[in-house]
């Protein structure tokens, strides 16, 4: 079983490797004269909640752009761009003219993760190379170094665009007009086609869900029909390391949450789907710019890549065709969420984007986890002490199990001089050899798999404190000891090394006496894997594991020292 459990753990651990794409040579950067010039009446960003600029007056910011060109190309506008700044409890906002939608959305509170993770090892060998890395430091990021959380990854393209026809969201690339704009709304419109397309925004006093509804209305002399496509674009860069963070296209399709990342997408070109579409986006493992229509849209969806040389993804739905008479509209109504994937959030606005937090097969654990987590952090204001103490509840709970892992450990042992005796009479005889150990285990009242018992039950502890502090921003960039973050590896590799320790200890003491020497050299080979692997896993769960493995060596000592002697052959335990 041990074997198993350890052939499983690689699997997930190769698994995650062909998921995690080695990292590749960066893109070219964008053009930077693609940028258009900020409007100089707008308010600077660090003034949250002051009243936007001005409405523009002067018409031609409207857009009558009929060419095909992607809604995310960075296309410098015949008129001058108009950006508006936004800002309530929590978010500094940028809402631009260049299709009509957000351009930056800065989260208080929520620092940047720096450009790359400095982990020792991987220094030491840059450094062995002769490349010049700079200093080791273990200084954790600050808001002057790498500044906050923007949700909005480029800002001069079109993030929201909308589709009419089958060109889709490609022709969603124009100048709209500042129809108009307060401190709590603002509203943008454009004509393609004789159909004025209308984005309205309603603003929170808190919080990161927005009020966005599209209308599309025939302004043409005959009736038209429409085919509204609504998308989500932004940069999805390529992932730093195979562990590190990814960007995704997200899709809820019926129940099925669907997610592929930029290399998926390069290699593919274009994922379709087709179904009820509950809420799309694009997003991290902690932050997601996403759509959720008032009821769940019919139709069609795409993961496309809407600017490969930029890097550029988008998810778009499609709906079906609607035909507009003349002066006729239609309103389809979203929540715009722009902002941290936390269950309390996105439960809290009453978001089906909550099933964006997928904690996979281990949310019935997971879930319990990070709300005791979240519990013990506001008794204790750390989430380093908060997952010592969940590794001491969980071992106190595990207790009865743990004696009797014990107790069958020790009647295991006081078999040994006959099972030594039988591996002697049988020599190569492996059947006959089975047969007669099952009956003497029998005889004797004794489950040679007792011991395993309590790590059968930690294992989906731990695979679910691992999806908790892979996807959960509730934990996102919390610091203990010399951690800055615990969701990321140990930084010079120090807990790993005295995991592995502390877990060759506690197979010593726990070998049992029918494992021949082939199967004793199987599993230390499996401690040192794990010791492996746990270079690469996040340093809160390391954490947990060291934590748990010192505990159960002063636990089975506690034990041993209770137990007094032996339990004489032939008892029943």
């Amino acid at each position: 079983m041990l074997v198993a459990m350890g052939l499983t753990a690689m699997v997930v651990f190769f698994f995650y490797s062909f998921v995690f794409p080695p990292p590749k040579a960066p893109e070219e950067p964008v053009d930077p004269e693609a940028t258009a010039v900020v409007d100089s009446a707008t308010p600077s960003p660090a003034s949250h909640g002051a009243a936007p600029a001005e409405a523009d007056d002067d018409d031609s910011a409207r857009g009558d752009d009929d060419s095909a060109a992607p809604a995310v190309a960075a296309v410098v506008p015949e008129a001058p761009k108009r950006e508006l700044e936004f800002g309530w409890s929590g978010v500094g906002a940028k809402w631009s003219s260049l299709g009509g939608g957000p351009a930056e959305y800065v989260l208080d509170g929520y620092l940047a993760q720096p450009p790359e993770t400095p982990w020792l090892p991987t220094w030491l060998l840059h450094k062995i190379k002769g490349e010049d890395v700079g200093p080791f430091t273990l200084a954790c990021s600050e808001e002057e170094v790498h500044g906050l959380v923007d949700v909005i990854r480029a800002p001069d393209i079109a993030h929201l665009p909308v589709g009419i026809d089958s060109r889709g969201i490609a022709s969603d690339s124009v100048q709209y007009a500042v129809v108009s704009s307060s401190v709590d709304a603002a509203v943008f419109a454009t004509t393609r086609d004789g159909i004025e397309i209308t984005k309205s925004y309603a603003f929170p006093k808190d919080g990161f869900v927005t009020d966005y509804t599209v209308t599309i209305r025939n302004v043409g002399g005959t009736a038209r029909e429409v085919t509204p496509s609504f998308g989500v674009v932004d940069l999805m860069p390529e992932a730093e390391s195979r562990y590190g963070p990814k960007v995704e296209t997200h899709l809820q399709v019926d129940d099925d949450h669907e997610i592929a990342d930029e290399a998926k997408l390069r290699k593919k070109g274009e994922l379709p789907f087709i179904g009820q579409m509950s809420w799309w986006g694009v997003g991290g493992k902690y932050f997601m710019l996403g759509l959720e229509p008032a009821e769940p849209m019919t139709g069609t969806a795409a993961f496309t890549v809407a600017d490969e040389k930029a890097g550029l993804f988008a998810s778009t739905v499609t709906v079906a065709p609607k035909l507009l008479a003349v002066g006729e509209s239609v309103s389809y109504p979203f929540k715009l969420w722009a902002g941290p994937k936390t269950l309390e959030g996105l439960e809290g606005a009453e978001m089906r984007m909550a099933s964006s937090v997928d904690f996979g097969i281990f949310g019935l654990v997971a879930i319990p986890i990070l709300s005791f987590l979240k519990f013990l952090y506001g008794l204790l204001g750390s989430y380093g002490l908060s997952i010592i103490l969940l590794t001491v509840t969980v071992k106190l709970l595990l207790f009865p199990l743990t004696q009797k892992q014990y107790r069958s450990m020790k009647q295991m042992q006081d078999l040994n001089p006959e099972l030594a005796a039988m591996r002697e009479k049988y020599g190569s005889d492996k059947e006959a050899l089975n047969k007669e150990m099952m009956e003497l285990f029998k005889e004797r009242g004794v489950n040679p798999m007792g011991g395993c018992l309590p790590m059968v039950v930690q294992m989906p502890i731990w695979f679910a404190l691992y999806r908790v502090l892979w996807m959960s921003a509730d934990l996102y960039q919390a610091k203990f000891l010399y951690f800055c973050d615990l969701t990321l590896q140990d930084p010079i590799g120090l807990f790993p090394v005295l995991m592995s320790l502390t877990m060759y200890i506690t197979q010593k003491m726990n070998e049992s006496p029918t494992m021949d020497a082939s199967q004793q050299k199987i599993m230390r080979f499996m401690t040192l894997f794990f010791g492996v692997i746990m270079f690469t896993l996040p340093s809160g769960l390391v954490m947990y594991i060291f934590v748990n493995n010192i505990l159960s060596i002063l636990q089975q000592w506690v034990i041993k020292r209770g137990h007094g002697e032996p339990v004489p052959a032939g008892s029943k335990a």
